[in-house]
C-alpha cells in the first residue's frame, strides 16, 4: 500500500449510520492518495489492521483522539485548527492572558511557517517554540477554568504541537483529511444510512478511487472502469 510508506500521513474519522447502527468511516490520506475504510469500531484497531506495519517514515497529523494515542510513526502533528477552537471557547469563558498568549503563540508560528526557511533554522525554529510553549504552560491557572484544562491539554501533548515546523509540507492541521471524510457527511444527509456494512465498504471504495483519481489529475471514470474490469490502476 502507497500510503503506508508515505513521509506525511493525514487521519480522521467520522460516524455513520448502517441499518440504524452506530459505524465509522475512516481516512487515511496523502497528497497523492486517500483511502476510506467502513468499520464498526472506531478503536486503534481499524489502523492496526489496515496498517500492520504502522508508519516507520510518516509524520501522522490527527486531532488528537485517543485511537491514535498509540501510533507507530516517526512523529505526530495536532490539529492546530481544533486547538485554536478550544482557545477561543477558554477565552470566551475565561477571557485570560494565558488563553490569548498560547492562542497568539501558535498564530505566530503559523505564519512563521511559510517562511522559506532551511532545515537548521527550522530545528532553532521549533526550539524556539517549545520554549516559550514551556514557559507559557508553567503560568499559575483558576483551578477547574477552562484555561486549566487548556493547559492540561498542552501539556500531554506538546511534543506534537510544532512538529510541522521541521518541514514546509507537514500542514498545521488536519484540514485535507476532514475534506477527504466530507463526502461520507453528505453522503449521510441525502441517504441518511447505508442498509448494510458491504454497502457502506463499497461506498468507501468508490470513494477512495475517485478520490485518489482526482489527486492524480486522472480521469475518474476511466479509472473506474478500469478497476471493475479486473486491472490495478494505483
Amino acid at each position: 500500500m502507497l500510503l503506508s510508506k508515505s513521509a506525511i500521513i493525514g487521519i480522521d474519522e467520522t460516524g455513520c449510520k448502517v441499518n440504524g447502527s452506530k459505524h465509522w468511516h475512516w481516512t487515511f490520506q496523502d497528497k497523492d492518495n486517500t483511502l476510506i475504510v467502513a468499520n464498526k469500531s472506531r478503536g486503534t484497531k481499524v489502523i492496526t489492521d489496515t496498517f500492520e506495519t504502522g508508519f516507520k517514515n510518516a509524520c501522522v497529523v490527527h486531532d488528537n483522539y485517543s485511537s491514535y494515542s498509540s501510533l507507530e510513526c516517526v512523529s505526530e502533528q495536532l490539529c492546530l485548527a481544533h486547538k485554536m477552537r478550544d482557545l477561543n471557547y477558554a477565552i470566551e469563558c475565561d477571557d485570560t492572558k494565558l488563553s490569548k498568549a498560547l492562542k497568539l503563540l501558535i498564530s505566530e508560528a503559523m505564519k512563521d511557517h511559510k517562511e522559506a526557511l532551511i532545515p537548521l533554522q527550522r530545528v532553532r525554529l521549533k526550539e524556539e517554540y517549545d520554549k516559550m510553549l514551556e514557559h507559557l504552560l508553567t503560568m499559575p491557572t483558576i483551578d477547574k477554568s477552562e484555561t486549566q484544562k487548556q493547559v492540561k491539554s498542552f501539556q500531554k501533548s506538546k511534543d506534537k504541537i510544532f512538529t510541522f515546523l521541521l518541514d514546509e509540507n507537514i500542514p498545521p492541521d488536519n484540514n485535507a483529511s476532514e475534506r477527504a471524510i466530507r463526502n461520507v457527511k453528505v453522503k449521510q444527509k441525502v441517504s441518511g444510512q447505508f442498509k448494510s456494512l458491504e454497502g457502506a465498504k463499497n461506498y468507501a471504495n468508490l470513494r477512495s478511487i475517485i478520490d485518489t483519481s482526482r489527486k492524480r489529475g486522472l480521469n475518474e471514470f476511466e479509472v473506474l472502469k478500469t478497476v471493475i474490469e479486473g486491472n490495478f490502476v494505483f
